[in-house]
């Protein structure tokens, strides 16, 4: 089964937003070499969104109940999210974007502005837990779902 990406809404309404609506698609991958991310898909419980480097959750949406990923990129996707447990979180600290850079320094780690921008734009109430290893992975939460974004290399 396939979607015609032209014809999903901008914004999908989430029950699990109260409603509000979130645009799935932001969140994935546009590059050809990765077509299996181009779209959102689901498990049996969760819609995921994810452009490989940054992913969101959120409760299953129907329109994407038929994709799923492969069984390997479901193990890694389940792991990241079981992993998260207890987590220190606060809202996305204030950043510049410094001139010929895509990566901040943020906490004790570097993250894609690019990433934090659209977290900060699209997701109600975001939040992010930090991790102390500086190459670990960095959660998000907000208000409907979880997600997580991996970290970038510093910069020389």
């Amino acid at each position: 089964m396939s979607v015609n990406l032209n014809a999903v809404p901008d914004a999908l309404p989430l029950p699990s937003l109260g409603g509000a609506a979130i645009n799935l698609l932001k969140f994935c991958d546009e590059d050809e070499m990765f077509e299996v991310f181009k779209m959102p898909f689901s498990d049996e419980r969760y819609t995921y969104a994810t452009d490989r480097i940054c992913i969101i959750r959120v409760d299953k949406v129907e329109m994407f109940a038929d994709f799923s990923g492969s069984d390997a990129v479901m193990k890694r996707v389940r792991d990241t999210f079981d992993s998260i447990g207890s987590c220190s979180w606060q809202a996305i600290p204030e950043y510049d974007t410094p001139g010929g850079y895509n990566r901040v320094a943020v906490e004790n780690t570097w993250l894609s502005w690019r990433h934090l921008d659209l977290l900060k734009a699209e997701l109600p109430c975001v939040e992010l837990a930090f991790n102390d290893d500086p190459k670990g992975v960095i959660y998000v939460r907000f208000h409907g779902g979880v997600g997580a974004i991996m970290p970038m290399k510093a910069p020389e």
